[in-house]
Formats: C-alpha cells, structure tokens, sequence
C-alpha cells in the first residue's frame, strides 16, 4: 500500500534502514489487519504519518500536508473549511484502539497518534519481570547476617502491599458510596419540588420531550441586517441567500446566518432539565433550533429557549399568548408588545429605554410561557429574553421553588396537572449576569 500523491501518481518513499525496524514491521501487519485491509484511506494515512515520522520528516506531518499528500488537496486549500483530516484521524484512533483490543493484544510495539496533532508515537509495552530471588536481594541488602535472618525477613515485606491496596479499595468505595448518596439526595430533593407539578406535566413517562436551543448565529445577522427572519423564512433557509447574508467584500467566511452557534446559558439549562428527566422515566432530545423539522415536533412535549430573533419556532404559538418579544430593526432594539393591557399596563414594553443605573447595571426582560402544542397533545415551554441576560435572568426565576411558588398557587388545578400561564419578567444585570428579576406582569389561564 502506497500514498498516493498530489497528481494521483505513488509518492516515493526510501526504504533505506527500515526494512528491520520493529516499527516498521508492526505497520506492515497493522495495514494486513482486518481493521484497516478494506480502507485505502485510513492505509494512506497510516503510512504517510508514519513514512514521515520513521524518515525524520516530522515537519511534514500538518494536517495541511496530509490534506495535500494523502487526500489530493490543492496546494493552497483551506484546512478550517475541510475537515476531511481530522475526521479521518478521528477514524484512525479508533481502529487502532480495536486493533489493539483483539488482533494486536500480544504486540510488543504500540503505536498511537495523540489527540491534538497528528505525530504517531511508538513504545515498547514489553516489559521484563524477573522471578524474585530472595537470596540475591537479601544479599545486596543484608550482607553479613545469616541465612535464617534473611528467610525470616523477607515475608514481612508482602502485608505492607496488602494494607495499601486495602487502604485504596476502601477510599474507592467511600467514594463512590458518597457519589451515590448525593445522587439519592438531589433525585429526593427534585421529587420535593414545588415544581413538581410542572415538570410532570413535561417530562412524561414514555414520552419524548424535544429541547430546542437557540441558534446565535442567526440572532447576529439578525442585529447586522435589522431585520427579523420570520420563521417560514428560517424553515426554507431562503434569508441565507439574501445580500444581508452574505460576507462583506474580500472575506471568504462563511456568513454568520450559516454558522452553528449557540449561547451556554441554553448548554446549562439543557443540562439542568437533564437531571430533572433522568429521576421521571421521560425521553430527553437536544435540537438546533436549525436542524428542527415540524414532523420532530408532532407528539412530543417541547422546551424553546430564546426569543424570535434567537429562535424563531416561537412563533408558531403567537395566537395562543399575550405577549410577545419583537426585534425592531429600525430603533435595532427588542420590545415586548402587550396585545390585552390589563388596568396600569403599558401596551409595549422598551428595553432601549431603560438605561444603565448608577450602579451599572441594565435593565431587560425575561419571558416564560407553558401552553398547549398546536394539536393539542403536548405542552409547550417557552424560556426567552430581550438579551442572553435576560433567558439567563427568566431560567433562573423558573428553577427557583421560592420565586415559583406563587405561580405553582395560581396554576395548579384539582386534577393534580397544571394551567397554561405567561410570566413577563424585569431582569436586571451586570456584565451579562442576571443577579436579579421580578415579575412585571402575569396572565393566568385556568383550566386551559
């Protein structure tokens, strides 16, 4: 098996010196194994890497060069936009791991390749273990005293051993004992919940509940366009190919509609509604709000996270709810329209019009909604914000029993299940903190 070159041609490689390296032939019998015969690209690797590395050629071993020697790149491609080598690599790892675990059990030679690059590693795994000759080290140890000293000794070494492994055997214990009592601890805690109501309503035995992260890279083109994707729009990805889309002159990245980002406060509540699904037998699924199709939504209970611009699935129960974040793109602000003003209530909330306090902090809005899925089969939370603060600032309000409790009152029904409601949220922060947030206005829907 050779590597191919850049024109398609055998790339020439000297032998000189390697025909009896130990090295050498465990990569001969390595490229024959059941793991790698079959795959020309995972052979062409192999053999570059290791060609290079036993010729002492280690600057040629890049994942630009790869990219050119092994998989007929151009001289001048772009590594950040072809993952075909680390992919590749990835590959590789894993078939040397299996290697190992069956056909390669009794090599005396181990190579690897490291994570973060590329450079293969050999090491000798053979080791020698001389059988104990109590006469030779006693003797380098106790040269004058007699034989029956020696014989006497010697036992005395094997209980020290004995009482370390002990010793260890029972700190692995104590620790996975103390792992599981907190394990026990904070699944009794969930189940004292005042929420509990609530989460049994949306986490179902049996039944899948879909959370939907934000996508940030469409809430930055969003921002840069000023305008809002509607969420038609967002489904056909058409907005990817308007000029608002697209990078400025003489940039070759991708746009920022395109990218795959996603905030970590959406990572810590996933995470968080993890731990509260593991203790209730329910099926817990992680989307990008950009890989949703409907038919991911049909019969399953759902969590969205993040406003229109953030996350435009949202949408789809506007006709259900009172208020409603809005991007306005001319003032390049978000606003909270109010469509039913109740006595004392503004018809729009404006986040732009709250300056910073003398104590630095700004002010922002937090929403949280729990309706009915549109055929009415499921439940629907909404987690959304004016800023990133302001979802940080309404999932803490949520996941706190003291702050809850009074909506728990107000939604609980005599079924034991749990009314649709809206929470409109004052967040207050400090550098995208949310240390504060309080309720500005509530709509309560019972038996709904």
């Amino acid at each position: 098996m050779q590597v191919l070159g850049k024109n398609g041609t055998e790339a020439s490689f000297s032998l000189d010196g390697l025909e009896h390296d130990p090295r050498w032939a465990l990569i001969q019998r390595l490229l024959a194994s059941k793991h790698f015969c079959r795959s020309t690209r995972l052979n062409s690797f192999l053999l570059y890497v290791c060609r290079c590395a036993l010729e002492g050629r280690g600057e040629e071993i890049t994942e630009q060069q790869i990219g050119i020697h092994v998989f007929h790149r151009s001289p001048n491609y772009n590594p950040g936009d072809d993952n075909i080598v680390r992919t590749t690599a990835r590959q590789l790892r894993q078939r040397l791991a299996l290697y190992y675990q069956e056909d390669g059990k009794s090599e005396n030679v181990r190579l690897e390749i490291p994570r973060g690059g590329y450079h293969p590693i050999f090491t000798s795994v053979t080791e020698e273990h001389p059988e104990y000759d109590p006469v030779r080290v006693d003797s380098a140890c106790t040269m004058d005293e007699p034989r029956t000293a020696r014989t006497t000794n010697y036992p005395i070494v094997l209980p020290w051993y004995k009482s370390v492994l002990w010793l260890s055997l029972a700190i692995a214990v104590g620790v996975c004992l103390t792992l599981i009592c907190q394990r026990i601890i904070r699944t009794a805690a969930l189940h004292r919940s005042r929420l509990d109501p609530l989460w049994s309503a949306l986490f179902v035995p049996g039944k899948t509940t879909v959370f939907v992260s934000g996508d940030a890279g469409l809430n930055m083109y969003d921002n840069l366009a000023k305008t809002q994707v509607e969420l038609g729009n967002y489904i056909s990805g058409d907005y990817l190919a308007t000029p608002e889309a697209q990078p400025p002159n003489g940039y070759s990245w991708a746009s920022l509609a395109s990218r795959r980002y996603v905030s970590f406060v959406d990572l810590q509540l996933a995470d968080r509604m993890r731990q509260i699904v593991a203790s209730r037998g329910a099926q817990f699924s992680i989307k990008f709000a950009r890989d949703v199709h409907p038919q991911d939504l049909r019969g399953a209970n759902i969590v969205f996270v993040g406003a229109p611009t953030y996350n435009p699935w949202v949408e789809m129960f506007d006709n259900q709810l009172n208020f409603r974040l809005h991007y306005d793109g001319a003032h390049n602000s978000m606003v909270v329209l109010n469509r039913k003003p109740q006595a004392g209530e503004p018809a729009e909330y404006d986040a732009s019009a709250a300056a910073p306090d003398d104590r630095g902090y700004t002010n922002g809005f937090g929403y949280i909604a729990f309706t009915k899925t549109l055929e009415g089969d499921g439940r629907v939370l909404m987690i959304e914000g004016s800023t990133v603060a302001g979802v940080d600032a309404a999932a803490s309000f949520l996941l706190d029993d003291a702050k809850m409790a009074p909506v728990m009152q107000k939604i609980s029904q005599n079924s034991g299940g749990v009314s649709d409601f809206e929470i409109l949220l004052a967040a207050e922060f400090l550098k995208s903190s949310s240390p504060e947030a309080h309720v500005l206005a509530t709509r309560f829907y019972p038996g709904r």
